[in-house]
Parts: C-alpha cells; structure tokens; sequence
C-alpha cells in the first residue's frame, strides 16, 4: 500500500504545482497586457496633446496675420532723404539753375542764375518733397516703393510764355536705391561733351521741337521748366504709363542769340575727325537703305575715327573686313537727331564687299537741325 500512496501524493503534489505554475504565469501576462494598455493610453494622450498645442499655435498665428503684414508693409518701405539741408528748405518744389555743376553740399544761393544764353552750359539741381516712388504712391499703391523705382521716369515741360508747351520724357537713369532715397538730385541741360547725368536729351528735344515750331525765337526766351515722375505698371500684360503730378518747376530766361552753328554745344559732341566724301556717301546710302522709321531720315554722316580698323582672324591672320565710327544725324518734318555708329565691312578675300552693318549703337540725341550745316 506505501508505494501506491506515495504515488498517488506524489501526483497530488505534482499537479498542485503546475496550476500554481499556470496561474503565475497567467498573472504575468496580464500584468503585460495592463503596461501595453497603460502606454498606449500614454502615447494616445501625447498625441492628443500635441495635436491641441499644433492648432492653438495656428489659431494664435491666425490671430496675427493682419498685423504682422501691416508691420512687414511699413518696415519693408525705407524712409527717403526728407530736407537735406537750407537750401532744400528754401527752394523745396523748386528747380534752380547754375553755370557749373555743383554738389549738394557745395550748392548756395550765389550759384542760382536766372538768365543763360542758348547752347552755354547750363546745369540744374530739383527738390523734391519726396522721392519719386512715394510721390507716385497715390496712384500706384498696390506697389511698394522699390517696385515703383524699378522703372520711375521723369518728364518734362517746357514752356515759353503761354506757347504750347513741349512734352519731354527723360531717360532712365539711376539705381533702384537711388531713385527710392533721393529727394533732391542734379542734372545737366547743355554741357561740353557728352555726360552720365540726366537732362540733356530732354532739353535738345526742347530746343529741336521749339526752333521748327516757333517755339523758341531770337531774343529773350523765359522758359517755365515743370518736372513730373511718370511710373509705370502691367496688370493687364500690357504696360500701362503712369503721370505723377507737377513735383517741382523753374523758370530761366533763355537768350536767343545769333545762329546756331555745328560746333555748338547743342549739336554732336563728337567732332568730324576724317573728311572722305567717298566713305561718307556710301556709309549714307546704306543708312538711308537700312532706315527703320519714317519720322526722319539720314542727310548727312561725319566719321569721327582717323581712320579704318582693319580687322584679321585671331588664328591666321587672314583680313576678315574693317571697321570705322562715324555720327549718322537724320532730318525730320518736326525736328532733327543724331546717332553714333561703329560701321563694319566685311572682307570677302580678294577685298572689301560693298555694304556692311551698323554695330554700337549710342543711342538717338537731339539737336537743333541747324547743326546739319545746311
């Protein structure tokens, strides 16, 4: 009977062992299940808090949208020159004349002049209020300053006593920045040579248009001179020619003296420098051919280069065509122009080809016709 008990304990015993092995372990798993849940619950409130702290930063940034923009507006536009000194104070809206270019800071009052003769040289300094932006910015306030700059012009009316008066457009001229700081700039009307400065194109369109019209006459002429900025936009895809209004004006008396001959001031600045009638007929007859507007037409040509450039292949040697430069001035019903050129002649290898092209533009320039000569 003893072993047959022992068994039967032993069995007892066994068995009381693997369900207490059994409940541990299943007590083990629910303590896993109980952490998974713990840290799920965990990660999903981080998530839920980050979430609320991504849409209470967006409501706060929508909150501040106008604000901040109405800040980046103002701080984006600098502030212009303003009143640069007494002279600006005392001739502001003002545009006053002198013989010689002065700087800001040398200009005086003792420099201002009234009266010039017709082709002396003759320079002139504007005060504004503002610059020419802010000036436009009435009319063109969807655009910041430095848009505006980016095209400001400047026109200019003359006009002689009750006459008609003549519509001028000055180049462009200056820096972007410039052109947003400046409240008082200087230019030139009539100088010796040619110049950076602006000023000279408009008054020899001034003075071509005037003479022809009647505009100006022998005598004293009291010229009234208004300077406007003209901006210029494109929402449409075509450019669209925005007038400020009148900025600044000046009056000078212009003495009328005499004739204008082709070596005055307000003809080409550069001189004829080889006289070839040959050279000259056949540079004009290829000028006329190749004319691109109908407005006015080439009467005459005036070489300003000594002679030809010949020019070779950089390899062999070999002659490719020449080259000279000459002034082409052109007529008009309404007034009269001149243009440089760098004339080119090709080569074909037993000589030169009749023909050839216009390079190096300068650009077209005013002048009264009476510098033709003729």
């Amino acid at each position: 009977m003893k072993p047959i008990l022992a068994f039967v304990i032993a069995a007892g015993m066994c068995a009381q062992g693997q369900s207490a092995a059994a409940a541990a372990a299943a007590e083990r798993a629910a303590q896993r299940a109980q952490l998974r849940k713990e840290a799920e619950a965990e990660r999903a409130a981080k998530r839920d808090a980050a979430i609320k702290s991504r849409e209470t930063a967006r409501a706060e940034a929508g909150s501040r949208v106008a604000p901040d923009k109405d800040r980046v507006a103002v701080a984006a536009e600098p502030a212009d020159q303003g009143i640069t000194g007494p002279m600006h104070e005392k001739f502001l809206r003002k545009i006053v004349f002198t013989r010689v270019d002065k700087g800001m800071a040398s200009i005086s009052e003792a420099d201002v002049i009234q009266e010039i003769g017709l082709g002396e040289p003759l320079f002139f300094r504007v005060y504004l209020e503002k610059s020419a932006p802010k000036l436009l910015k009435t009319k063109m306030s969807e655009f910041t300053d430095s848009d505006i700059a980016g095209a400001v012009r400047w026109g200019v009316r003359f006009t002689v006593a009750g006459k008609p008066p003549v519509e001028t457009l000055m180049e462009k001229w200056g820096t972007r920045q410039e052109k947003v700081k400046w409240t008082t700039w200087r230019g030139v009307f009539v100088k010796d040579g040619a110049s950076s400065m602006p000023g000279m194109d408009t008054f020899g369109e001034f003075v071509s248009r005037g003479l022809i019209k009647g505009t100006l006459s022998q005598g004293k002429n009291r010229v009234k001179v208004e300077m406007y900025p003209v901006g210029y936009k494109n929402t449409t895809g075509k450019d669209e020619r925005i007038d400020g209004d009148v900025a600044a004006t000046g009056e000078i008396t212009v003495n009328y003296r005499g004739a204008i001959t082709t070596t005055s001031k307000l003809c080409s600045p550069d001189p004829a420098r080889l006289k070839d009638s040959g050279i000259e007929t056949a540079i004009l007859r290829l000028a006329q051919k190749q004319w691109n507007t109908q407005e006015h037409k080439p009467v005459k040509v005036e070489i300003t280069r000594d002679g030809w450039t010949i020019r070779r292949n950089q390899l062999t040697g070999v002659v490719t065509g020449r080259s000279i430069d000459e002034t082409i001035m052109a007529r008009g019903a309404e007034y009269c122009q001149w243009e440089g050129y760098h004339y080119l002649q090709p080569h074909n290898g037993s000589g030169f080809e009749s023909g050839g092209e216009f390079t190096n533009a300068v650009g077209a320039h005013f002048m009264p016709c009476a510098c033709l000569g003729k």
